[in-house]
């Protein structure tokens, strides 16, 4: 009974990935949950001009008829070719540091969705 106490006083927190963090600096200030609400509602209002005008129930239909085996097998090879990039940057690192790949897969994979969402190479 006496845990069950310690944990209730806890101040827990539900980050975005849904997970819990627990500790005394997890109180989220004003400003931070603007930040966040911010990003939140301008992220909306793009997707909102994405999508403004598309007819959603014909990308619904398209999405119902797609060959999810040929999807599979293009995000094989999409992964296949960072890690490929991945121990590249590991090889050309080695006169420097020896770097494990995992690190640089991340960064690979990082950098990538930069160029995927960022305007103008932005993400270079």
């Amino acid at each position: 009974m006496d845990s069950i106490a310690r944990v209730r006083k806890k101040k827990y927190i539900i980050l975005l990935n849904g997970c819990f963090r627990e500790g005394p600096g997890v109180n989220l200030d004003r400003k931070k949950m603007g930040q966040w609400a911010f990003g939140v509602g301008f992220s909306a209002v793009l997707f909102y001009f994405a999508l403004r005008g598309t007819d959603i129930s014909h990308i619904a239909r398209l999405l119902r008829n797609t060959n999810l085996i040929q999807v599979a097998a293009a995000m094989l090879f999409l992964f296949l070719s960072f890690w490929v990039r991945a121990w590249r940057w590991r090889y050309l690192l080695l006169s420097l540091k020896p770097v494990p790949v995992m690190p640089l897969f991340r960064s690979t994979m990082l950098g990538f969705m930069g160029n995927y969402l960022l305007p103008f190479t932005l993400g270079n």
